[in-house]
């Protein structure tokens, strides 16, 4: 079953081990244009918590960005299918099979090591 993710959601993994749960607001880029600018032209990462869910999701690239990401496809249930951390300008990320979305977040905001996990819908930010 796919998730059905608005725009503004908060999703959230606890994460193997962790103590703590990272949450993350996604803005939904869900249409052609949007996907395809992605962050492009941003001066800046997003902000701490927050990211971009490209829905859907697939291989993205870094060419013309001005800062590293980090990168996370997810699957129809939003189970991490594979992570990369703080990819730098200039990089191609192959989607594997089964890709349902993309999340991108500033550099350094993923935990390592959450494949296999799976993000939850926690709600929606007002």
């Amino acid at each position: 079953m796919s998730a059905s993710i608005p725009d503004g959601s908060i999703i959230a993994t606890a994460g193997r081990g962790r103590q703590s749960t990272v949450c993350i607001r996604v803005t939904v880029a869900d249409r052609w244009l949007t996907r395809l600018i992605g962050l492009l032209g941003t001066d800046s990462p997003p902000s701490p918590g927050s990211g971009l869910l490209l829905v859907p999701g697939g291989s993205v690239h870094t060419l013309g960005m001005r800062y590293p990401i980090d990168i996370a496809t997810l699957d129809a249930t939003l189970r991490v299918l594979s992570q990369h951390s703080s990819v730098p300008p200039g990089r191609f990320v192959h989607a594997p099979a089964g890709t349902y979305a993309t999340l991108e977040t500033g550099a350094g905001i993923l935990p390592v090591n959450i494949v296999g996990e799976a993000f939850r819908i926690e709600g929606v930010a007002a």
